[in-house]
């Protein structure tokens, strides 16, 4: 074979090789690139907004205006909302803030769980399981790992939870209380464990005891 020859095969097989590269390598990792949601990008910024939250003489939680100078527009509406559903659920005397910045729930949960899939805690009306894509269950462990507060949690879970379901409000402080009592670190940590490049599931059960599960998508 002449050097022209070998030169030809040379560059006909590192392109084969490149191409099956993309093929394979990008298809695996695609999934991670997702477009940035509202809600990855309010577990970014928990730890600012987390700051800005406090509670007031009356009870109710109060989210300082002087956060919008730290975070965007749509993330403070959307943390916001948030907040104000939790007011609103104190106000029914759903719920009430304790000082430690959690939860003493007062209503009685009636809602099953919604995941198919009960193993190993096959426990109804008493769990509910969140599904995000690859980045958003990573800032939320990132989150954790930074000790985001359960009232500053709940507020960001929220909007996770399916519109369909009845008192979200509830269970997603029920979900914030139970992650604080299993331990923020390990949730974090079973995140870091489980997830895959489609993100993961996790399963907060809050009664008879707080566990949560952890699964790859």
């Amino acid at each position: 074979m002449n050097t022209k020859k070998r030169l030809i095969t040379i560059f006909v097989m590192v392109t084969m090789f490149v191409s099956l590269f993309a093929s394979t390598g990008f298809a695996s990792t695609s999934s991670v690139f997702e477009e940035k949601t509202l809600q990855q990008e309010t577990f970014e910024q928990i730890g600012i907004l987390d700051n800005y939250l406090s509670k007031n003489d009356k009870g109710i939680l109060v989210l300082d205006e002087k956060v919008k100078e730290e975070v965007t527009t749509e993330v403070y509406e959307y943390f916001l909302n948030g907040v104000e559903l939790l007011n609103l659920a104190a106000k029914e005397e759903k719920l009430s803030f304790d000082d430690n910045y959690g939860f003493v729930i007062h209503e009685e949960l009636e809602t099953k769980s919604n995941s198919n899939s009960l193993e190993p805690l096959d426990l109804s009306w008493t769990a509910y399981t969140f599904t995000y894509n690859y980045s958003e269950a990573r800032t939320l462990q990132y989150a954790l790992e930074d000790s985001a507060s359960a009232w500053a949690l709940t507020a960001a879970l929220l909007a996770g939870i399916s519109a369909t379901v009845p008192n979200p409000t509830t269970i997603a402080a029920a979900a914030s209380a139970a992650i604080m009592a299993v331990g923020d670190d390990w949730v974090a940590t079973r995140i870091n464990r489980s997830i895959t490049s489609a993100g993961a599931t996790i399963r907060v059960q809050w009664l008879p005891y707080p566990a949560v599960l952890v699964r790859g998508r």
